[in-house]
């Protein structure tokens, strides 16, 4: 093993040598994969349910589906009247904005219509819940961002001057709101009071949809053929396609996009879905013609971790652990829970350096975790490294008393 944990006064540090700048070990990354590469309609909103299942509106009268085991493409809806912005209540229901129609759909788990909105609207496009079930609309035509709440009534909830065909709507953990303009590049921040503030600029021009996903924000450009990642203090930055109007796959800087515009992640944070509009740039995609849905895989850290240390080599993987963690995009993740169970994964089969590996990493990341440490007390166990495992293991106690586990493995190794 080339690097060691070390406790100095208990306090966990990792010790990185020089060589770490070097390695021969590529590390895994995000890439893009076209799912479905010409298809019939426009471009509408994306949004995915609970079991992974993709929805897509046409920007016509159709919802398609799109099962991601065999990236099947079926019709789920008929009947909208510009199906655009869409999302889902917490009772798995699809409400499917219709902007040319000035109303809100809702379709069951079976495709059943029912009209839930039709009154006070102009171009609905993105919409999103909060917690309470009050559903909050992007209204195009009239600047304007709504809210219908669970009694039937629908309000202006916020306008700005900034909007310029607000068209995409997501919130973050804390319940602020942010919306994007299709004939604009900035984002707009509004807090639950309805109160709006300039959040990032994008610099392109057209941005179609936004999403929030684990701590930062991923934003279509629609004129620009690019995805902008923005992180949680307003930094943004290219994240997906190279400029060029183009369908390619391959890593993030090289691909291409056609004109992206909806943007939707699954439910476990690994994939973006996004649909392309492949036809005549000059429409905007409102003209019938093909579309394409694509998807960035994002690999998590235990993912990019476990490739590198599976490929042999400690340095590599400890460049992968340190870049993840250090990316001021992943910031706000906390990765805790899954390097602790990758590292229970080697327990399991007996591969206890990299186990003893993995818990220093994840120690080192977070020095005030009982259960961290109590890990790595039990790996160190395995690894005849007693006088290690005792140290550690004080220390797991020394976090949380009541560590039973910890106790009764000190008594083990004949610890006072």
């Amino acid at each position: 093993m080339n690097a060691r944990f070390q406790l100095t006064g208990l306090v966990a540090i990792f010790a990185f040598s020089a060589s770490d700048a070097a390695t021969e070990t590529p590390i895994l990354r995000a890439e893009v994969t076209t799912l479905v590469e010409r298809h019939d309609g426009g471009v509408g909103g994306v949004v995915v349910d609970k079991l992974g299942v993709v929805y897509i509106g046409d920007f016509h009268e159709i919802v398609w589906r799109l099962n991601p085991v065999d990236n099947k493409l079926t019709e789920f809806a008929t009947g909208l009247y510009g199906a655009s912005g869409n999302t889902f209540d917490k009772n798995g229901n699809l409400y499917q904005a219709n902007f040319y129609g000035h109303s809100i759909t809702r379709l069951s788990r079976s495709g059943e219509r029912t009209t839930v909105l039709a009154d006070g609207l102009d171009g609905p496009v993105g919409m999103v819940f909060d917690s309470a079930g009050n559903l909050f609309i992007c209204s195009c035509n009239d600047q304007s961002v709504k809210k219908f709440t669970p009694d039937g009534s629908v309000t202006t909830f916020a306008t700005s001057g900034h909007f310029s065909c607000p068209n995409g709507i997501t919130k973050n953990d804390d319940g602020d709101f942010f919306v994007v303009s299709f004939s604009g590049s900035k984002i707009i921040r509004i807090t639950p009071q309805g109160e709006t503030s300039v959040f990032a600029d994008t610099g392109g021009t057209g941005v179609g949809h936004i999403v929030y996903l684990r701590g930062v924000f991923y934003a279509t450009s629609f004129f620009d053929n690019k995805i902008y990642r923005i992180t949680a203090d307003g930094t943004v930055s290219p994240f997906a396609g190279s400029g060029e109007r183009a369908v390619k796959d391959g890593p993030l800087a090289t691909s291409a996009f056609s004109s992206p515009n909806g943007i939707a992640a699954d439910p476990t944070g690994s994939f973006l879905y996004i649909n392309d509009y492949v036809g005549d740039e000059s429409s905007n995609g409102m003209a019938r013609s093909p579309f394409s849905v694509r998807r960035i895989e994002l690999p998590r850290l235990h993912e990019i971790f476990k490739h590198a240390l599976d490929a042999g080599s400690y340095e590599t993987a400890k460049i992968a652990y340190r870049s993840y963690k250090d990316d001021p995009a992943n910031l706000g993740e906390h990765t805790e829970a899954e390097i602790n169970s990758l590292g229970w994964s080697y327990m399991s089969t007996h591969d206890f350096e990299k186990a003893v590996f993995t818990f220093e990493l994840n120690a080192a990341s977070y020095p005030d975790s009982w259960k961290v440490f109590s890990s790595l007390g039990a790996a160190y166990m395995q690894t005849g490294e007693n006088d290690r495992a005792i140290e550690v293991l004080k220390k797991s106690l020394s976090l949380n008393p009541d560590n039973s586990r910890a106790t009764t493995r000190l008594k083990e190794l004949n610890a006072n």
